[in-house]
């Protein structure tokens, strides 16, 4: 059975529909998550994985990413704001002596 193109609750975006950073970053900066996975912001925003990390590489000033991985392997981000905010004393130690967030 295929779904709806036009069904709210799965609209997938296509290339003429491209995500914008606001959307991107209103998933990131979600208050739910500490951090967030790639997959976590595709089912958040309803785009695909590529074209979330077009728009993290054009905004890479504004994002973190962070040098350990979830549970599944899977890289986390989320912004700097937002990273600021919640991240542990040890997480920003750590991430300093890595030299991977600043």
């Amino acid at each position: 059975m295929k779904k709806n193109p036009k069904n709210p609750k799965n609209p997938k975006k296509t290339r003429n529909q491209d995500i914008s950073y606001a959307e991107v970053k209103d998933a990131l900066e979600n208050p739910k998550f500490k951090f967030r996975t790639l997959q976590g912001i595709s089912k958040e925003t309803h785009a695909s994985i590529p074209d979330i990390e077009r728009v993290l590489c054009e905004h890479s000033d504004e994002v973190v990413r962070l040098y350990r991985r979830g549970a599944h392997g899977e890289e986390l981000v989320t912004t700097r704001k937002h990273y600021n905010k919640n991240a542990s004393i040890k997480e920003k130690v750590i991430g300093v002596i890595i030299n991977n967030v600043y």
